[in-house]
């Protein structure tokens, strides 16, 4: 007695299972890395030169800010020195110190003068002036050498501002910000009494 309605369940060598194409594990590893690639943030070690550039331009920027603090606390002047100026704010010694350069970092900062001054890679212009100084007036920049692979140097402004400029362009601003200062210095000095 067969029916013709019932269906019989196929016969085990008609079922086979049916694999996964080879070809498409790999596609899908390969969009796996990508994405993975793409939004994993990646570790920076600071010896890509546009890091170390930048983490000077901080540095600039922080020693900025101290000459800003140093004006309020000590009647509006710059200080003489930027040895005075790291020892009295409070800074760490990481900031004299230019990342692109082998300079060994400094263990203290002195006014001392019975001791070396302090090394840096900064070249500090700002003995003398006051906080009338002119925007315009370099307090400090980089050394000649810290950036020279990358033909930049870093300029820190009386305003606190720094700017990156072509090594090439250096010698122009720093003769266009001399001439500002003495012509501030001719403007501010005092009248000497007989």
């Amino acid at each position: 007695m067969t029916n013709n309605d019932e269906t019989l369940p196929p016969s085990p060598q008609a079922i086979r299972p049916r694999r996964f194409p080879f070809w498409l594990t790999g596609v899908i590893l390969a969009a796996v890395v990508l994405l993975v690639y793409l939004f994993v943030p990646t570790r920076h070690d600071g010896s890509h030169p546009n890091l170390l550039i930048d983490h000077c331009r901080a540095n600039l920027r922080q020693i900025g800010q101290a000459c800003q603090l140093y004006l309020n606390d000590y009647h509006s002047q710059y200080p003489p020195t930027l040895d005075v100026l790291l020892a009295n704010e409070d800074l760490t010694a990481d900031i004299a110190v230019c990342p692109s350069t082998d300079t060994p970092r400094p263990d203290r900062f002195t006014t001392s003068p019975t001791t070396a001054p302090l090394t840096t890679d900064y070249a500090y212009l700002g003995a003398g002036l006051d906080s009338t100084t002119p925007a315009d007036v370099i307090i400090a920049h980089d050394r000649l050498a810290n950036h020279a692979s990358e033909g930049l140097i870093q300029i820190l402004y009386a305003d606190g501002h720094v700017d990156r400029i072509n090594l090439a362009d250096f010698p122009a601003a720093l003769t266009t910000a001399n001439a500002t200062r003495k012509q501030w210095e001719a403007s501010h000095s005092k009248p000497v009494h007989p």
